[in-house]
């Protein structure tokens, strides 16, 4: 290949699998220069939007460990196993994901009041601003994050809602990335919200507070354009006994699971996100072989290949495909303890150097 033309090689390198292309950045500096270019990232999206997510394993910092590590999981015949050299590794301490957008994570750290966004498979980080918004020495507060991007403008923003306990009232901040600081905003969410938020369709979504009455399976969702929170209808579920809720990323697209204690575990995916239209994707019998964590609960991590769902409970990991019902699988070859999560990823070739340049 060293003989053709650079838009011939572009081209045949377009339509290779992410994983590899990151290997190929070493061939040659040509090739890592086509491989680097913003436009070459939007060529290779468009023409591998179907790539499996690669399924990431994240150690936070521990006595034992002091880094926060990144390594990718891969499907060995039917086990998955975790590749024992890491991926990227960084010096952080009460490190925490908070969710992900176009393949660029967003972590949470010192005090959540310090954040950075990190491509994992580039070894790209940029550190944010320090957020404004405090809490008092004494204060319950909730602190939640979200990362997502704007399409009208070609700009990522960072949105934190910060909640008193007390008077379940909240304040809101917005970093644009590329600038220098942080924007508090009067719009504020109309409940508390819960947990990490999910990025799909120009929004970022969570759950309502489970501190306010009625407020199973309700979500909130914040427009990233517009900077307005709104209402997002939850699907029509069958079951109304006792439940628990999560919402997911499913390549793309907002998930969310209701796992009943009384019948089964759906998921259900909003693909026609104009109409809000759900759809039930996956529904899984609840005396299916497959134990509970110590609450009673599963997680759902994400997509796995061939379009199964990959769920966690604290005996292990179980992977669901519709037509060939669950299978299981214990370990990873790593130790699995509290501090270590699994998050699919849909990895990404854009360069957090060239946001910042673009913003």
């Amino acid at each position: 290949m060293a003989d053709l033309p650079p838009d011939i090689i572009s081209q045949i390198l377009s339509r290779i699998p992410m994983k590899s292309l990151f290997q190929f950045r070493c061939v040659a500096k040509l090739w890592c220069r086509i491989i680097d270019h913003p436009f070459f990232a939007y060529m290779h999206s468009s023409r591998h939007n179907e790539e499996h997510n690669m399924l990431v394993l994240i150690s936070y910092p521990t006595y034992r460990q002091k880094k926060l590590s990144f390594r990718l999981v891969e499907e060995r015949g039917r086990n998955m196993k975790a590749n024992e050299n890491s991926i990227t590794e960084f010096d952080l301490n009460h490190g925490a994901l908070m969710n992900s957008c176009k393949g660029l994570l967003c972590i949470q750290y010192k005090k959540k009041l310090r954040y950075l966004l990190l491509n994992p498979l580039r070894r790209d980080f940029l550190v944010l601003p320090k957020a404004t918004i405090k809490s008092g020495y004494h204060e319950l507060v909730t602190v939640t994050c979200g990362f997502g991007f704007d399409a009208s403008t070609s700009t990522y923003k960072v949105v934190r809602v910060v909640c008193r306990r007390k008077y379940l009232t909240s304040r809101v901040e917005v970093h644009r990335v590329g600038t220098s600081s942080w924007r508090e905003i009067g719009e504020v969410p109309p409940h508390p919200l819960q947990g990490k938020p999910v990025f799909a369709h120009g929004f970022l979504h969570w759950l309502v507070s489970p501190f306010i009455r009625k407020s199973k399976g309700m979500i909130v969702s914040f427009d990233i354009g517009t900077e307005k929170f709104q209402w997002t209808p939850n699907p029509k579920f069958e079951s109304t006994g006792t439940a628990f809720f999560q919402l997911v990323d499913l390549k793309g697209n907002l998930g969310m699971v209701h796992l009943s204690w009384e019948t089964n575990t759906e998921i259900w995916v909003q693909k026609d996100y104009k109409n809000k239209e759900w759809v039930r994707q996956y529904r899984i019998d609840i005396f299916a072989p497959c134990p509970r964590s110590v609450d009673g609960q599963l997680q759902a991590i994400g997509l796995w290949e061939n379009g199964e769902i990959l769920l966690k409970s604290s005996q292990g990991f179980f992977i669901y495909n519709p037509k060939t019902s669950l299978r299981y699988n214990q370990g990873l070859g790593l130790e699995s303890d509290l501090s270590t999560v699994f998050y699919s990823h849909q990895g990404s070739l854009i360069s957090i150097s060239k946001v910042t340049e673009a913003c």
